[in-house]
Order: structure tokens, then C-alpha cells, then sequence
């Protein structure tokens, strides 16, 4: 984990405690989000199957929201995880279309430096 993806899993750290945080690309990351006293359900088959490297970046906006909604989750992180093992383009690609959704998600945290990792907190309507 890089100084960058340090400190925004710190920044969680300003969440209360218990708050649901889904890790978008890693399926091991669960641990970290529980280290900072968040929930990540990652005894959830649902959210195990949801995440899969080989699906997760080809959830529409709109799956992706229905899913986080379903589960209850309040904020999402993607992180270096995903640059690794999705690519480059592939993250970009992705941050880019939920980054435009703004009625669906909220940018809350991003690093000025490396560019990744993001936090989202998923709009409640």
C-alpha cells in the first residue's frame, strides 16, 4: 500500500465507526476497510460475487448503484488495486463515468499526487 492509499484509508478515520465501505477492485482489501473500524460484509457471497476482478468494471453505473443500495453500503474506495490488476485505461475509463454520475455518487477523496485512490459516497435518493 502506497503513502497515497495510506491516507485515504486514514481518512476513513473521519467516518463513524461502523460505517459501510465497499472496496471496488480488491477481494482481499476488506481487511483494511475493517482496520479503520468499518463495516465491509466480506462474508457476503453477494458482494464476493459482485466484485470479481473479471466482472467489476463492467457493472453499469446503474448495477453498481442498485447493488450499493441493496447492500447498504454508504462509500466506496478504488484504489491501486484496480490500476493493477484492471490497467490504467480501464480504471481512468471507469473513474471518468462515475465520476460524471454525481446524482448516483459523490467524490469525497482523492489523492493530489498518484491519481488513485478515489472514495465515493453513494447518494441516497
Amino acid at each position: 500500500m502506497s503513502y497515497d492509499e495510506a491516507n485515504a484509508y486514514t481518512w476513513l478515520y473521519t467516518l463513524p465507526m461502523d460505517t459501510t465501505v465497499f472496496e471496488f477492485c480488491s477481494p482481499n482489501a476488506d481487511t483494511r476497510v475493517m482496520a479503520y473500524d468499518k463495516l465491509a460484509f466480506s462474508w457476503d457471497k453477494d458482494v464476493l460475487d459482485f466484485r470479481k476482478k473479471e466482472k467489476i468494471m463492467n457493472h453499469t453505473n446503474s448495477e453498481l448503484y442498485s447493488f450499493l443500495k441493496q447492500k447498504k453500503f454508504d462509500y466506496f474506495i478504488i484504489d491501486g488495486y484496480c490500476i493493477f490488476h484492471q490497467g490504467v485505461n480501464a480504471t481512468n475509463n471507469r473513474l471518468q463515468e462515475i465520476g460524471n454520475d454525481q446524482a448516483k455518487f459523490q467524490l469525497v477523496y482523492k489523492s493530489d499526487t498518484v491519481g488513485v485512490p478515489f472514495i465515493f459516497k453513494i447518494i441516497y435518493r
